[in-house]
């Protein structure tokens, strides 16, 4: 309100505000997290540095493509991961600039997608690990019908599907779209994306972490297995980090608004990215650079042998 005359008040326009006796409106302030920001570049810079690495490490991969640390990783679904990786870190930067339809319709969908790809490809190799070194002499049935059916590329598919509906449902239910919010202080206006429905928002963070736990369960499982092909310390060292930072932001959600928020958002998503790439793949990577001695086909056949024979003086 402002004063007009001496004896009354005028309402100042909803984009404007007036401080108390004051005799004049003046333009609220727009708030979001922009580009020039010092939080932003303390967050840009990581994920370019991150992005770069990803680049790295697909061409570090794709030239030593035929060794046993490259196979035992993935093989080719190596670059299905980091391509997944890459693609989940590029929606972060969705979460600087003015919000606009294309940002908030992509940000939370395209990260999340990409992020059920790397996940399921993370079950997808442990699960066939387990079969080759456990199940196959019990059940030899079960992993030939897992791969005479294309198992791994259908459990992919039809758990990525799964998270499309989520976000498609999602969106349906309550489009993301750009949103000034008046009520959060007098003399700034939030620029914001709306969220999405609460309990989808919810759900969709929700299935990642049930995929996080499929991945957990399964690399524990294979825990006793040859040092080659076994990955439970990094991968629960990082599914740990991704697990606390998915609860951080479920259980901060609606205390931080506006430039907050997305630095919230965009800060969990860098750190869960860069733990499962370094519990992953750096370890993989350290082997190629600086231990090729242990990415030899003698090394991993000592290590089966090693292995065989420790299960039968149990």
């Amino acid at each position: 309100m402002f004063s007009a005359d001496l004896y009354s008040c005028q309402s100042c326009r909803v984009d404007e505000w007036a401080p108390a006796r004051s005799e004049a409106c003046f333009n609220r302030t727009v708030e979001f997290l922009s580009w020039s920001e010092p939080i932003s570049w303390a967050l840009l810079t990581p994920t370019v540095l991150l992005m770069l690495l990803m680049a790295g490490l697909a061409v570090l991969f794709a030239l030593n493509a035929s060794t046993p640390v490259v196979k035992s990783a993935g093989g080719k679904m190596c670059f299905l991961m980091l391509g997944s990786l890459a693609c989940a870190c590029s929606s972060l930067f969705f979460y600087f600039g003015e919000p606009t339809r294309h940002a908030c319709l992509l940000r939370l969908p395209l990260f999340a997608i990409s992020f059920t790809v790397f996940l399921s490809c993370v079950a997808t190799r442990s699960f066939q690990i387990i079969c080759i070194f456990k199940l196959n002499a019990r059940w030899p049935a079960l992993y030939e019908a897992w791969l005479r059916r294309r198992g791994p590329v259908l459990f992919v598919v039809a758990s990525t599907a799964a998270q499309a509906v989520l976000c498609l449902a999602s969106e349906a239910a309550s489009p993301s779209v750009p949103h000034r919010d008046y009520g959060t202080s007098a003399e700034r206006v939030v620029l914001e994306c709306a969220s999405s429905v609460e309990a989808s928002r919810t759900a969709i963070i929700a299935y990642t972490l049930l995929l996080s736990a499929c991945c957990f369960a399964l690399s524990y499982a294979g825990k006793d297995l040859p040092a080659s092909y076994n990955e439970a310390k990094c991968l629960t060292c990082s599914l740990l980090l991704h697990l606390a930072c998915s609860a951080a932001i479920l259980c901060t959600h609606g205390a931080f608004r506006g430039r907050l928020e997305a630095a919230a958002w965009a800060l969990s998503g860098l750190c869960t990215l860069s733990a499962l790439l370094g519990g992953y793949f750096l370890p993989k990577a350290f082997v190629i650079l600086l231990r090729p001695r242990l990415n030899t086909p003698e090394h991993f056949q000592m290590a089966i042998q090693r292995y065989t024979r420790r299960l039968a003086d149990a």
